[in-house]
C-alpha cells in the first residue's frame, strides 16, 4: 500500500498517512520506534531480559511470542532482526 492510500473496509474508510502510518507497522526488535533494530533497541532488549512482559516501559514490545517473558526465544527473534530496516 502507498503512503496516503485509502483502505476500505466494510463499513468505514481509514486513511492511513503521516505519522499515523509509521504507528500502523511495526518492526520487532525496534523498541524506538525509528523504523531500524539498532544498538540503541539491543540497549532496551537487554534492559527487559528475563523480565516479564507485564513489567511495565517496554517490556511487552520485545516478547515476540506472547508467552509473558522476555527469554532466548524472544532473543532468537530479536537477533534475526538486528540491522533490519523497515522500509515504506
Amino acid at each position: 500500500m502507498a503512503a496516503g492510500s485509502t483502505v476500505s473496509l466494510p463499513a468505514s474508510n481509514y486513511d492511513c498517512v503521516g505519522p499515523i502510518l509509521h504507528r500502523f507497522f511495526r518492526l520487532y526488535g525496534d523498541g524506538s520506534g525509528e523504523r531500524i533494530v539498532a544498538l540503541n533497541d539491543f540497549a532496551l532488549f537487554r534492559s527487559v531480559f528475563g523480565k516479564p512482559s507485564t513489567d511495565g516501559g517496554t517490556a511487552a514490545a520485545f516478547d515476540f511470542n506472547g508467552d509473558g517473558q522476555i527469554n532466548l526465544l524472544d532473543v532468537a527473534q530479536f537477533r534475526s532482526r538486528f540491522g533490519k530496516v523497515l522500509e515504506f
